[in-house]
């Protein structure tokens, strides 16, 4: 039982690690260090997709929060909010292939 809870945690472990990533952009949104940076993502891989949060380095607030199915470029296919700097909600959508569905 004992290695049967070490395994499952290492499996766990190994996996959040595997599947989160963080990225750090200037105010040009161009890829920088951390010192540097005015925003980070951070990509989740879920199943068939990701969840990718776009978080302003200053207030730790958020400034998109999306669902997409391709990173290089994005692609979002799914959910999507965006936000005001104060962190209120300035619009929210559905995305197929990029393109926001209803309107």
């Amino acid at each position: 039982m004992k290695n049967l809870l070490l395994l499952i945690t290492f499996f766990i472990t190994t996996a959040t690690i595997a599947q989160t990533d963080t990225t750090y952009y200037n105010a040009a949104f161009e890829e920088c260090s951390k010192a540097d940076a005015s925003t980070y993502r951070i990509v989740k891989k879920q199943e068939s997709d990701y969840l990718v949060k776009n978080i302003n380095m200053k207030t730790n607030l958020p400034q998109s929060v999306f669902i997409c199915s391709g990173l290089n470029p994005i692609v979002k296919n799914g959910f999507c909010v965006y936000y005001y700097r104060s962190g209120s909600k300035k619009s929210k959508g559905y995305y197929e292939e990029n393109r926001e569905k209803g309107k």
